[in-house]
């Protein structure tokens, strides 16, 4: 594996350097170099201090000492080839400012008394979901010392979520804490990839990460702080009562703006949930909880289909399909929509089988006919009972036919076919929809 790298010298010029990595040793990582003697590292800091440039047409591979964790290289590395990826036929050297190192080792170094026998039990060069960590700049000055934490606001996938307030601002946020399993585990690859794709999602309908903290074996996100969330809301709502069908049609269509903008920079959600939908008191609703979402490719690769709630997931997931897509999330906005409009779960099974069957008697029970292919899906039986496709609209009497039309094209089987983030905000459900007044208005 070879690395082309430019360490800064002390004029500030780069000087190109072709390393060879050629062993590693007690977490310390040996390369060979443009025909000179071997080049062994001697000191992290020294590159903390100066910055260093990659040329990322390359493999990249730069130095481990004994108390660093491995992953945070190779995050600091695959984070440049993003930067570059964003320059389509940019192929000049990419400047990781020293401040860009402090900032991410910050986050992901390990803790001071973690062993060196760890480095030797990471394969370095294994694709690992930590490595996807972008390195823009956070606020490494601030400590936890600078906030308060003023209530526990809920639990999530790794730790606990509290309200808090800077001390000097006064702002209030959102601190969520990272549960460390043990010191040996690290941060947990999903907080990583979270901290992650959030720096890299920066939309009026993404909640806002504002800074990064590191307390002894724990790690806090801190938030932006919206006061409620979606179904939180849709309780509050007095029985017999609606929501107003402009404040429905502004959500979904907030919802699916951001939606678009993850779908646009190759992120799914995968997770989408009332539950994970941020409001504010100015009707504007966010996508929150990236714990379970993830960069993606093309062709989409083989992913584990253990990850959307229950009556939020998309049928070719509960079918057991290794290869998912954008379609995933446009599913779950339609469920969610439906209830938006009804305060009720559209399917609220309480199983993988019960969740299919309430779905095949509202839809239909699904053939080669209407999904090419989907017979041969792991969980799908010959055995299923054959419902007929049922009626939609009996079960989501408040909206008018335009919504019925938009709904039943996000609920389509055949992912291929189901509507895109994009295309339904060009559906005619939003022709009264005054847009100029949403929040990413400016950002279309």
């Amino acid at each position: 594996m070879t690395a082309d790298v430019w360490p800064q010298t002390n004029t500030g010029e780069p000087r190109r350097a072709t390393l060879q990595v050629i062993k590693v040793d007690d977490g310390e990582m040996v390369f060979e170099g443009d025909g000179e003697d071997e080049i062994k590292t001697s000191s992290w800091s020294s590159i903390l201090e100066t910055g260093i440039c990659l040329n990322l047409s390359s493999s990249l591979i730069i130095p481990v000492l004994d108390n660093l964790n491995v992953f945070l290289i190779l995050s600091v590395i695959t984070a440049a080839r993003m930067l570059l990826s964003e320059q389509p036929g940019h192929n000049s050297p990419v400047q990781l400012p020293s401040q860009h190192l402090e900032s991410v080792s910050s986050i992901f170094i390990s803790s001071p008394n973690k062993k060196t026998e760890m480095l030797k039990k990471k394969n370095p060069f294994r694709s690992n979901p930590v490595t996807s960590a972008r390195c823009l700049p956070l606020n490494r000055q601030a400590v936890m010392e600078d906030y308060v934490k003023i209530e526990k606001i809920g639990e999530g996938t790794y730790g606990v979520v509290y309200k808090g307030r800077h001390k000097a601002t006064g702002q209030v946020v959102a601190m969520k804490k990272i549960r460390l399993e043990s010191e040996e585990e690290g941060v947990p690859s999903t907080a990583v990839r979270e901290v992650s794709l959030l720096q890299e999602l920066k939309h009026p309908n993404v909640v806002r990460l504002l800074d990064v903290l590191m307390q002894e074996s724990r790690l806090y996100l801190i938030f932006e702080f919206l006061s409620m969330d979606l179904k939180k809301y849709l309780d509050s709502i007095p029985s017999g009562q609606y929501m107003d069908p402009m404040l429905v049609k502004s959500y979904l269509y907030q919802i699916l703006e951001g939606i678009y903008f993850c779908h646009c920079r190759r992120v799914l959600h995968r997770d989408l949930k009332p539950q994970n939908l941020l409001i504010d008191n100015k009707g504007v609703i966010k996508l929150a909880d990236f714990g379970l979402a993830r960069a993606f490719g093309v062709p989409v690769r083989v992913y584990t289909h253990e990850v959307v709630t229950l009556w939020y997931r998309a049928p070719e997931v509960l079918l057991g399909s290794p290869r998912y897509s954008t379609p995933v999330d446009v599913w779950s906005t339609g469920t969610i929509f439906a209830e938006l409009a009804t305060k009720k779960p559209l399917f609220h099974g309480d199983s993988e089988i019960d969740q299919l069957f309430r779905i095949f008697r509202t839809l239909g029970t699904p053939n080669n006919d209407v999904w090419p292919d989907v017979e041969n899906l792991p969980d799908y039986k010959s055995t299923f009972p054959k419902w007929k496709s049922g009626n939609l609209s009996s079960m989501v009497k408040n909206l008018d036919n335009n919504g019925l039309d938009l709904l039943a094209k996000m609920l389509t089987y055949n992912p291929p076919k189901r509507i895109s983030a994009r295309e339904a905000m060009t559906h005619p459900y939003f022709d009264d929809l005054d847009k100029s007044t949403l929040p990413a208005a400016n950002n279309i």
